[in-house]
């Protein structure tokens, strides 16, 4: 039977269910995705592992296969060099791949005063989306950000937003082009605090 009927979602936040948004994309895929989960299938995350069942029953493209790094601990690395943790994903097409890290699928705040992290939220379904779009898409869309007339630099949690929405952002300094570089979608010169030259508005 399909997770939609054998877990019902009676929590408050209805984390275990699913947005219009995310039913509408997976139901429209046209290409094969395959996600590993890296963890043993008894001890992965429940509300994680519901989020993945409820994805793969709608969609016939998505393919949901569990990888012990304990039992084989080389498998990420043909994905990424990144340090893996476990219940960790890894989003895979023809095109590319992402690792999703496990970290990134709670969104958690930090007390200075006690020095403890407390859970906020549960961002799963926005993670994997996102990785499938990120495997998905057939040209991702490049940022590049102005440096070197004292322009004001995103945080980290702007530029993890645009990450989140597939951009890929990179500094550019104008001394080093002779134009801006071809595969720009977007150029950002951001609240800059001195004069841009002559040479760097043409």
């Amino acid at each position: 039977l399909p997770s939609t009927w054998t877990n019902i979602d009676i929590s408050s936040e209805k984390v275990y269910s699913l947005s219009t948004e995310a039913k509408e994309y997976v139901s429209t895929m046209e290409e094969d995705v395959t996600i590993y989960v890296l963890a043993n299938e008894a001890e992965q995350d429940l509300i994680l592992q519901q989020s993945l069942e409820k994805l793969d029953d709608i969609s016939e493209h998505i393919a949901v296969e569990y990888v012990d790094p304990t039992v084989n601990p080389t498998f990420h690395r043909q994905y990424t060099d990144e340090a893996i943790t476990m219940n960790s994903l890894i989003v895979v097409s023809e095109k590319r791949s992402k690792y999703v890290d496990y970290n990134s699928v709670y969104e958690q705040s930090y007390d200075s005063s006690t020095q403890s992290v407390t859970t906020t939220g549960y961002d799963g379904e926005g993670q994997i989306i996102s990785a499938i779009d990120f495997v998905l898409t057939e040209n991702l869309p490049k940022v590049y950000v102005t440096t070197g007339h004292g322009e004001y630099q995103f945080s980290n949690s702007y530029l993890g937003a645009l990450d989140k929405e597939n951009v890929e952002a990179e500094l550019i300094n104008f001394m080093d082009y002779e134009a801006v570089p071809e595969d720009a979608t977007c150029l950002v010169i951001n609240a800059p605090a001195n004069d841009i030259s002559g040479d760097d508005k043409d």
